[in-house]
């Protein structure tokens, strides 16, 4: 026999379920007005704002080529062919990380990071026409 049997009643637990979410909801609805949502941005005029892709600053030492996805763990860049790094990441024109093995066979104008010591592919960015068309920071 349990010593506190009241605890263990499945309605008393229901019951104390909804009171708690009850006193919690306003809680939760003033802290959810709070956060900014990420989808949600909006100039003034009510259209969106500059894109994200816009908005991508890369490395000092960030070079631009042409890259065809290979079987992994191999790239080519500029008719080169590289190998990428264990914590190889590929960044598509919304800065969101990308398998590279789904993109085997495709070929993207990429600004990209060659590991120093390695001389490995680190990191590459997919980028947009309007990055395309702007000079590199190196260049600048």
């Amino acid at each position: 026999m349990p010593r506190c049997p009241i605890f263990f009643s499945p309605g008393l637990r229901l019951c104390a379920a909804a009171l708690l979410a009850t006193l919690l909801a306003p809680l939760s609805a003033a802290h959810a007005q709070t956060i900014p949502s990420v989808h949600a941005q909006t100039t003034p005029a009510g259209t969106r704002g500059v894109s994200e892709a816009a908005q991508r600053s890369f490395p000092d030492n960030v070079q631009r080529g042409v890259m065809q996805v290979a079987p992994l763990p191999e790239l080519t860049i500029n008719g080169k062919l590289l190998r990428t790094t264990p914590g190889f990441r590929l960044l598509d024109a919304k800065n969101r990380l990308v398998f590279a093995h789904t993109l085997q066979g495709q070929t993207f104008t990429v600004n990209y990071v060659i590991e120093p010591s390695t001389r490995w592919l680190h990191q590459a960015w997919i980028l947009t026409p309007e990055e395309i068309q702007a000079k590199l920071p190196s260049q600048r």
